[in-house]
């Protein structure tokens, strides 16, 4: 499927408490770069938790097309708002998910990215598999690989669009 949009590049990141889709964040907003984790950011050096990612841009769609945003790795949990609406969420790391927006986008647009890599204080009873990742005893005891650590892109296809196929 094309790549129509990529959304890498200047991002803003703030992290929160909790969250709910909630687009009336109070707080200061720093500026981040995706793909990347958030420890790459200044004053986020040693943060673990939960970020919300913001980026607003501009579309115009076309007639008899239909438009999915990718989010090609997100670590750990994520879930994705477009414009108020809730699109989904999805668990894992490098592990790509796909919604549809057709109906969604507009001239101006704001896409919000919800992201949770808390640490986990009992290692003998993780929830999170990230690999050496977290907590391995050759990395620093305080990094934490949350944030959107590959590209987030809005593909189009035709009015039909095959996905997941299987020929036996």
């Amino acid at each position: 499927m094309p790549k129509e949009i990529d959304l890498s590049g200047d991002w803003e990141i703030l992290p929160v408490s909790r969250f709910d889709g909630n687009y009336e964040l109070s707080g200061a907003f720093r500026k981040t770069r995706v793909p990347g984790h958030w420890q790459q950011t200044p004053g986020l050096e040693d943060y673990a938790g939960k970020a919300v990612y913001k980026r607003a841009f501009k579309f115009k769609p076309e007639p008899d097309q239909r438009f999915f945003l990718r989010l090609n790795g997100a670590f750990y949990w994520a879930t994705a708002y477009l414009n108020e609406a809730r699109l989904g969420a999805n668990e894992g790391y490098f592990f790509p998910v796909e919604y549809e927006i057709t109906g969604l986008l507009m001239k101006d647009n704001l896409l919000l990215v919800e992201v949770d890599c808390p640490n986990e204080p009992d290692k003998v009873n993780k929830r999170q598999l990230t690999g050496v990742f977290h907590h391995w005893d050759c990395l620093a005891p305080k990094l934490n690989p949350g944030g959107l650590w590959l590209p987030v892109e809005i593909h189009r296809s035709g009015p039909v669009r095959l996905s997941d196929p299987l020929f036996t």
